[in-house]
């Protein structure tokens, strides 16, 4: 659960987000380089991925790219967690969360406001810590109509809604 106070000032990297139950204010659409923050990164992550499930399991989303971020070597960013991707051998493109893989999946396309708004809710839930039981170590998921093929590597930790929760194994 999101700690809630009656008026928090937020800070998220350089930029501050007035909370009072509703987001009142939210961070601009990209950065003075004119990229996307990590926040709209991590944003838009939780939105493609499980934008219309519940509260817990946006947030268990955003448990998994907050870890990756505080345990990988490499990726110390989220949206370097969140965009990375890579070529096989045939020449495809696989990523690392399947929405990037989409060019029509941005940021910028988030078309529905209210989910948009749960999801920086679970997003700023994720960047200050919030994790749902049992996921605190966990750094895969998938949605259970599919069996990916690193699904055995790991341990699996939880189900929540439609996604199946991992850790690494031990």
């Amino acid at each position: 659960m999101i700690r809630s106070t009656a008026r928090t000032i937020l800070k998220v990297g350089t930029k501050a987000l007035l909370t009072s139950g509703f987001l009142l204010v939210s961070l601009p659409v990209a950065n003075a380089a004119g990229r996307l923050t990590d926040f709209q990164c991590l944003v838009e992550a939780i939105y493609y991925e499980i934008g219309f499930g519940s509260m817990e399991e946006r947030l268990a989303v955003g448990a998994v790219i907050m870890n990756r971020v505080n345990y990988s070597k490499t990726r110390t960013t989220i949206c370097a967690v969140v965009h990375a991707s890579s070529t096989n051998k045939d020449g495809r493109k696989t990523c690392a969360f399947s929405y990037h893989c989409s060019a029509s999946k941005t940021y910028a396309n988030i078309r529905n406001t209210y989910v948009k708004q749960m999801c920086e809710y679970a997003a700023l839930g994720s960047i200050e810590g919030a994790v749902p039981a049992g996921l605190s170590m966990a750094i895969s998921f998938h949605n259970d109509s599919v069996v990916p093929y690193w699904a055995n590597k790991l341990r699996f930790v939880r189900k929540i809604g439609t996604h199946l929760f991992y850790e690494a194994a031990q």
